[in-house]
């Protein structure tokens, strides 16, 4: 190679690759390592996944010929021994190891420290208990970084989908600070009027998402007061913080989907349920108009009706009789009332004792007045006549003196 040569990228790729081949180091060599990333292609049969240590990793792909050979199902956290060769993929300029035989060696310190955890957080009973997702959100608060494409995914899909309001707590994600960072603002979430959580990030590797397997940041959601929907990567196998949240989306854009509902798909149902009911309710006007009109044209129903009617016109006329009737006899027997009343005064005793009472009273007024008048009268002759004797002197000798 010449300093001043240009490559395309073609021509280096093939470089590249010659000196791996040709490279005997690279060849009938076993490496030890924890699976991680795996994920089985059902299509095509072939194997991919990473091994990787304290330190490092590396890409592995085991063809479909070869895990023909396998005694154990390959998964992740598994420590296994792998026999192969290094390999330059060419089209996309990645080194692998091409994975002929592989054996469990046992299982890796990470998985191993999972399992731990997640028996000790399932047996306190932190994975039981589902807060309801708001069916109808109107303010949602989102942990994930402000920066990855996660908080596009998520912020696009809820506006297209739902007026809802997005409150963003910009979180490192991944790496020394991400524990502190994500608990932090979860915390902070649920001092605020949000009605459910996210706590999402783009896909990543095993490694990458690790973090939400560590158990501050798993407590940290089984905990929260506010529904938590994680939306943490695309791998295969849940996280921790997965098995405690209350809901778990494969990707940021499901989150979205979960969260809230599609406004356009709600009215639509809408309208469908407005249609049935229109449909419904002038199917029941037109069985009922059927019913009527055919029930106009009973000729039994008909003769019924004419003979209600004729029932009704006797019972009008019956209490227009019972009412006159009624009426003649009240009106009888209130005069019949009266002569009795009157009868009854006439011949009461104490009505013709009053009556002689006021006849006697008249007469004696009557005596007494005729007796004064007598009095007054032989009183006055009286008066007279001694007026007349004292005139001729008689009145000592007939001593008229005692007399008076």
């Amino acid at each position: 190679m010449e300093e001043n040569d240009i490559y395309s990228i073609s021509a280096i790729n093939n470089l590249i690759d010659k000196k791996i081949s040709y490279c005997d180091d690279f060849k009938k060599i076993k490496i030890r390592g924890e699976i991680t990333n795996f994920n089985g292609s059902y299509n095509s049969g072939h194997y991919y996944f990473s091994l990787k240590d304290k330190n490092s990793s590396i890409s592995c792909v085991m063809f479909k010929l070869s895990t023909k050979s396998l005694d154990f199902e390959p998964k992740n956290g598994v420590d296994v021994v792998a026999s192969g060769e290094v390999s330059f993929y060419k089209v996309r300029g990645n080194l692998q190891f091409r994975v002929r035989k592989m054996q469990e060696a046992g299982l890796g310190d990470l998985y191993i420290a999972f399992e731990k955890l997640k028996k000790k957080l399932d047996k306190e009973g932190l994975f039981k208990d589902k807060k309801a997702i708001p069916q109808y959100p109107k303010k949602i608060g989102v942990i994930t970084s402000a920066s990855g494409k996660a908080i596009k995914d998520i912020v696009n899909n809820i506006e297209k989908r739902w007026p809802a309001e997005i409150i963003v707590w910009n979180t490192t994600v991944q790496g020394a600070n991400s524990t502190r960072s994500i608990t932090k603002n979860i915390a902070l979430a649920n001092k605020t009027d949000v009605d459910v959580i996210i706590v999402g990030r783009g896909g990543g590797s095993t490694q990458d998402l690790w973090d939400f397997n560590k158990e501050e940041i798993v407590r940290s959601i089984a905990n929260s007061k506010k529904p938590v929907i994680t939306a943490i990567g695309h791998s295969t196998d849940k996280t921790l913080s997965d098995m405690a949240s209350d809901k778990v989306a494969a990707t940021p854009t499901k989150a979205a989907e979960l969260v809230v509902p599609n406004k356009v798909e709600l009215n639509e149902k809408l309208k469908n349920i407005e249609t049935r009911l229109n449909d419904l309710i002038n199917s029941k006007l037109d069985n009922l108009t059927h019913k009527l009109n055919i029930s106009k044209n009973n000729k039994t129903l008909k003769d019924h009706l004419s003979k209600y009617k004729n029932h009704q016109t006797n019972l009008v006329l019956l209490k227009t009789t019972a009412e006159k009737s009624l009426n003649q006899l009240i009106q009888s027997n209130e005069l019949q009332l009266d002569n009795f009343n009157n009868s009854y005064i006439l011949n009461n005793p104490d009505y013709i004792l009053n009556k002689k009472v006021g006849k006697i009273t008249l007469f004696k007024n009557e005596l007494d007045n005729n007796i004064s008048n007598c009095l007054l009268e032989y009183e006055n002759k009286l008066n007279l006549h001694f007026k007349n004797l004292k005139s001729m002197n008689f009145i000592e000798s007939f001593e008229l003196k005692k007399i008076l």
